[in-house]
Order: C-alpha cells, then structure tokens, then sequence
C-alpha cells in the first residue's frame, strides 16, 4: 500500500510543481518543502509500522545523496532552487518504491536484474530530459526566430573562430581525407568537428537571445539569477555569483528604481524543467525502464 500512497503523493507535487514552473518559473517552497516532509512521514509510519529501522534509513541515505547531486547542480547553475529542492523529494519517497508488478518484467536490465524504481526514473529522466531539453529549445527559437537569426549573424561574422579558422580547419581535414582514401575514421571526425562546436553555438546563441530578459524591479522574485553584477553608487548590491536574488536584494532594488537610479535588470530566465520529472515518472509506471526496453529490442 506504500508505494501507492507516495507514488500519489509524487504525482500531486509534480503536477501542481509543473503548472507553477510553467506559469511563473518558479515552484513555490510549500510544494517542495510539503513533498519531502508527507515522503519522510510515510516512510516514517511504515518504519515504525513494520519495525523496519533499514527502511528509514534508505530513505535517509537517499535524500542525503540526492541532495548532494541537487546543490551541486544548484551550484552550477544548472537548475533553479525549486528543482533541486523537488529532485530532493522524489529521493526520499522513492527510494523504498519497489519495482511495480504491472511493468516489472520491462524494468529487467541483462546481468543487472530489476533496478528499484528510483533507479529506473533517474534512468528514464536522461532519456526525457534530453528530449524534453530539445523540444523547450526549439520552442524558443521559434518563439524568439528574429533575435535568434540576429544572434546567428552576430556570432558567425564577429567571431574569427568561425569566421576564418573553423573553415581552414575543416578544409585541411578534407583535404586529408582526400589525400589518404580512409574516409570513415576521418569522416566520423569531421562529423565530430562540425557538429560540438555549432551545437556549443546554438546553445550559446539561444541562451542569448531567448533566455535573458531586461526586467523591472518589480517583476523579480525570489531566487532569480542575475546576469551582470548591479553596483549602485559604487555599492555592490547583487549579482551572478550570489545564485539567486534574496527578498532583501530585491528590496534595495526597488528602492533604487523609486529614485530613479535603477531602470531594469538583466536576468535569466531557465527552462521549466519540473514537468520533465513528472513526466520521467508517468514514463517509469507506464513503460517501465526505457532502457531495458531499447536493450529488448537489440
């Protein structure tokens, strides 16, 4: 009955933390803060209920880990507080979910056996998130074509990376494998050579032109990443290095806009990455481990 409970339990947080992200790029502290806790009180109870001291301490070794992979991301700048703080929960409630009987034979990885469910959503999350990052991407570039082919322009005409050394770069491996008629190997890394540094590009380019937005004091809140450094009469008042806008920072700054010495500020805006893990999750019960089932099909 347990895992039904926190699997319940999951889906409701990330439903409800998925329609915040998407509306206002951010996931309110009561959704995170009330899935670790109900994830905990349930482990808890049944630890209390069976006598079973190990499965609290699953439980506890596994938000411990997580946590330490969610700061690091945090740190990084990867992903906003509100999805590391969510990513922390689902580590406490499922690390005692076991693989579920309806899609437990699709879970089975050769040599491996059946993973617990939190391995299979972790899994199934590289998987989603890598299609769901794609998707997100080319929704803004379609959504921001203009500032995005403005970028492309920019980038392609001032950078003498690209402007003169990639083409004598990739003309001298042509014309090697011309010369030594062993196309394959050198073909496979000229792909290679194309493709990281205009994949770097585009990310680079859609960051630019669809990420960062100049925004009134008013509009920021909590958490916000901050591109440039604000210094206000030779006063630091926040920055990229500080994570994240605190409530305070935000005070001064509406302050300073009240006096006419601050008009916007630049910040950053991430993708809602939130809906990926519902979805990972959804993935897990319904298919099972995505990569059995690739592994199946070999």
């Amino acid at each position: 009955m347990l895992p039904y409970l926190i699997i319940a339990v999951v889906l409701i947080a990330l439903i409800i933390g998925s329609y915040t992200d998407f509306k206002c790029r951010e996931v309110p502290d009561y959704v995170s803060y009330s899935l670790i806790i109900a994830c905990f009180g349930l482990t808890i109870l049944h630890s209390i209920l069976a006598h079973d001291v190990w499965f609290l301490l699953t439980g506890i070794i596994s938000f411990l880990i997580i946590y330490g992979l969610a700061y690091l991301l945090f740190l990084t700048g990867q992903w906003g507080g509100g999805d590391a703080k969510i990513l922390m929960g689902l580590g406490a409630g499922l690390a005692n979910v076991p693989s579920l009987p309806w899609f437990a034979p699709r879970t089975a990885i050769p040599l491996l056996g059946t993973p617990p469910f939190l391995v299979t959503f972790f899994i199934n999350l590289l998987f989603v998130g890598a299609l769901y990052g794609i998707a997100w991407c080319i929704y803004l570039i379609v959504k921001n074509h203009q500032q995005f082919i403005e970028q492309c322009t920019h980038f392609l005409t001032k950078n003498i990376y690209f402007k003169i050394i990639h083409p004598l770069l990739a003309g001298a491996l042509l014309i090697t494998i011309v010369v030594l008629q062993s196309p394959l190997p050198f073909l496979l890394l000229l792909l290679i050579f194309f493709i990281l540094p205009y994949l770097w590009l585009s990310l680079k380019i859609i960051e630019e032109s669809c990420m960062i937005h100049h925004v009134a004091p008013a509009q920021l809140t909590e958490g916000d990443w901050i591109v440039e450094d604000i210094v206000v009469d030779k006063k630091y008042i926040t920055g990229p290095k500080e994570l994240g806008v605190s409530r305070e920072q935000i005070k001064q700054l509406l302050h300073y806009k009240k006096i006419g010495k601050i008009r916007t500020i630049k910040i950053k805006v991430g993708i809602p990455f939130v809906p990926a893990f519902l979805i990972a999750v959804v993935v897990s019960l319904v298919m099972g481990n995505i990569a059995a089932v690739m592994l199946t099909m070999i």
